[in-house]
């Protein structure tokens, strides 16, 4: 739908001949269960029908959560690396330790998708900021990307970040091309009303007065981002559906407390593989 909007406003002509140069090699950090590779499989299923050749090849993720690890092998495919701590990925040293492959692998200047992380800049962690438990990892993260040769950043992070954060923190080399703000917040994401039927046994409790109120189940969290837990989502979405095996139901809530909009993380990611630009408000 996006591409099929941004055809009729620049002509077909014009999305075909850049298309025709997006060959992008996507790496990620505090990766989750790949809410940024499902958005780049997308994007690649509706721009080949543009461009056929064009699109993305997934190198490697960076995260350090065990069942998101699981996950990630899982649904994956075997080349892309997977890198469980961020603090041992200097760019300098160009190895780092792979999960996946049980050895040291090369890390690859990509076009990048990723965050600091957040944690000590929302409400979960008190917004201790600087003086939190994970400013180390925070302080890593913008190091290897003031050294990596990386052509695209897209950031993802929680609304209590600033945009200064990242100006101050990359200094000029970087232009700041699009931002995006959600405004829903956690207790309106996990507490929806929905029908009853779903409800099962193993559900979390209702709350609420209201006979639908209740919270998402997992497959359900994770559907809101538009995360494919089923072979027909993964169809109609041209991406890959979600192994998650028997990763524990507390483990799949968690996944989906943490993950991003695939939509949104994808627009902007078209956004950049396009060329587009911000058009200033009158």
């Amino acid at each position: 739908m996006f591409l099929n909007r941004i055809a009729k406003v620049y002509g077909v002509a014009w999305v075909k001949q850049r298309l025709s140069q997006w060959r992008w090699s996507l790496s990620t950090a505090f990766t989750g269960v790949g809410c940024a590779e499902n958005a780049a499989l997308s994007i690649q299923a509706t721009a080949q029908r543009f461009a056929p050749g064009c699109g993305v090849t997934i190198t490697s993720a960076c995260e350090i959560d065990r069942a998101c690890q699981k996950v990630l092998k899982a649904t994956f495919d075997d080349d892309q690396c997977i890198f469980p701590d961020i603090r041992q990925m200097n760019t300098k040293n160009k190895y780092c330790f792979c999960s996946r492959h049980n050895q040291m692998c090369e890390l690859q200047p990509d076009p990048d998708k990723d965050c600091p992380v957040c944690v000590d800049y929302s409400l979960m962690g008190r917004r201790l900021q600087e003086t939190g438990p994970s400013h180390e990892v925070h302080v890593s993260y913008y190091a290897n990307m003031r050294n990596s040769k990386n052509s695209v950043l897209i950031i993802e992070n929680v609304t209590e970040y600033k945009e200064a954060l990242v100006k101050r923190e990359l200094g000029g080399q970087w232009d700041l091309c699009l931002r995006s703000q959600v405004t829903m917040n956690a207790g309106a994401y996990f507490f929806k009303d929905l029908p009853k039927a779903k409800l099962t046994p193993s559900a979390a409790p209702l709350c609420g007065t209201g006979a639908h109120n209740r919270y998402l189940e997992p497959d359900e969290a994770l559907s809101s981002h538009v995360l494919p837990v089923t072979k027909k989502q993964a169809r109609d979405s041209g991406s890959i559906m979600l192994q998650l095996g028997d990763v524990a139901r507390t483990s799949q809530v968690k996944m989906a407390g943490n993950a991003m909009s695939v939509p949104c993380i994808g627009a902007v990611m078209m956004c950049a593989a396009l060329g587009l630009q911000k058009i200033p408000q009158k």
